[in-house]
């Protein structure tokens, strides 16, 4: 046989070891029959099922191993087992031992990787926990992956919940879809019929008015200036992504151990337009890595809707339980993740700013408006109407974080030049010698940077609610 028919075997068999492999390659069509009753449902929505399909990554074999694996195999393959069988005199078994070798190999590889095959469905969760007056909604959106073609039951240990679950043509949903309704169940036993290898079937359990208090315990100190305080840690578990948020203002805290107490003195200033967790530095977690990306998703699916919702009292605590040691089906039936994320709302005035609400002046603009350049600096002048006679503080937030070189003045209406604003901080509250009786108050932005006009800072102002003037409370065109 002459080395280029040897080849030729070589890959051959080595296809037909692959083909047969393949066979557990994964299908998406779902067919299923699940036994469902009328009911209001609950919803999921699309950031849901980005952070579910982030857990339910299956774990890989090292690359490194078959590197080394399939390098050997090459090595013996060729140039070792030519040599011994030339030395011998034996070239002529070549035809035999190539598809003898291929075999075995293949057989090892297989059985070195037994460990990671999905031998019983693999279900991964999120059980969103939130507390408010001592009491908790529990709500769990499980995705179950199929471990093979057919048939097969599921079997919910948690019978005190409500079971839902979600339309299989939701299982490919993506883009633009943001609320899907789930279907209860007739029943805690489920049997998920006809089923292609790898399918998926999503389901939320919902417990409603659990007596249970939140772990995490707040001491706080709210004043026109900012915010400074501590947060204990008393869940008993480790937890990562710990953060408060205010309407105004943030506070990434990172990762927290069981009993930990952390206090801190400032607060990182929140757009009131556009709050992106992508954007903000997490403790502990590289920028840009896939981890920052899927608790980034994990939070943006639950408090997303939460925050931009958010009054000038409410504070909302955010953390994330990895290593969630609840179980949801019987035991040793299903392979579970399941990942816990505790969300408790509480409330805490500002003590010296009775009726405080919080505006953004960008609703507030007036039509007089100019750029103009001196010394190289690009100029932006801009006037604002505040529709409030009592100013408490005004913030400056700078939701893009591309206006470094930008700094910010104020018209004085005493000396009649601007002043520089937020120098050494991120609020003003001396504000009587810069707004008129009528609310206007005229701001320059400068920068050496001309593209940065485009993405000025955003202003926000914390103003008595009950003082609103007798004038238009709207932007006027």
């Amino acid at each position: 046989m002459t080395y280029k028919k040897t080849i030729f075997l070589c890959v051959a068999v080595l296809g037909l070891c692959l083909l047969f492999t393949g066979c557990m390659s994964p299908s998406y069509e779902v067919i299923n029959e699940i036994e469902a009753e009328s009911g209001d449902g609950v919803y999921l929505n699309y950031m849901m099922m980005e952070s579910l399909n982030d857990l339910m990554e299956v774990e890989l074999p090292d690359l490194s191993r078959l590197v080394w694996m399939l390098g050997t195999f090459v090595i013996l393959l060729f140039p070792v087992l030519y040599l011994v069988l030339k030395a011998t005199d034996r070239r002529e078994w070549f035809w035999v031992a190539v598809p003898i070798l291929s075999v075995l190999f293949t057989a090892v590889i297989l059985l070195g990787n037994r460990g990671l095959r999905i031998r019983k469905p693999y279900s991964a969760s999120v059980t969103i926990m939130e507390y408010e007056n001592d009491t908790c909604r529990q709500e769990t959106i499980l995705s179950v992956l199929a471990p093979h073609a057919g048939s097969y039951e599921l079997r919910f240990e948690a019978q005190d919940a409500d079971l839902y679950f979600f339309p299989s043509s939701l299982n490919r949903l993506g883009g633009d879809e943001v609320q899907n309704r789930g279907e209860a169940c007739a029943s805690h036993t489920i049997t998920v019929e006809e089923q292609r290898a790898f399918s998926k079937e999503r389901f939320a359990l919902v417990r409603e008015n659990v007596a249970q208090t939140c772990g995490l315990k707040l001491d706080l100190t709210r004043s026109v200036d900012g915010l400074s305080g501590s947060i204990q840690n008393d869940t008993g578990r480790d937890l990562e992504m710990v953060s408060i948020y205010l309407q105004d203002q943030y506070v990434m805290i990172g990762a927290m151990q069981a009993g930990e107490v952390i206090r801190f003195d400032r607060a990182e200033g929140r757009s009131l337009l556009y709050f992106s967790i992508y954007e903000a530095h997490i403790p502990g977690i590289e920028p840009n890595s896939p981890k920052m990306y899927q608790e980034a998703n994990l939070w943006e699916a639950i408090m997303y809707d939460r925050i931009a919702a958010m009054g000038a009292e409410d504070v909302y605590v955010f953390a994330v339980d990895k290593e969630a040691p609840v179980r949801y089906f019987a035991e040793d039936t299903v392979t579970e993740r399941n990942v816990a994320a505790l969300v408790s709302h509480s409330t805490c005035p500002i003590q010296e700013a009775p009726d405080a609400a919080f505006i953004t002046l960008e609703d507030y603009t007036l039509g007089t408006s100019s750029v103009s350049e001196k010394e190289h600096l690009q100029e932006y002048t801009q006037e604002y109407r505040i529709p409030y006679t009592q100013v408490y503080a005004l913030r400056c937030f700078d939701p893009y974080e591309a206006t470094a070189h930008m700094r910010v003045f104020a018209f004085n209406l005493e000396t009649e030049a601007y002043d520089e604003w937020f120098v050494d901080g991120t609020t003003e509250t001396e504000l009587d010698k810069y707004i008129l009786e009528d609310g206007t108050m005229r701001v320059k932005y400068v920068t050496d940077t001309p593209d940065e006009l485009d993405m000025i800072p955003e202003l926000g102002a914390l103003v008595n609610s009950s003082s609103v003037t007798g004038g238009a409370a709207y932007a006027e065109d």
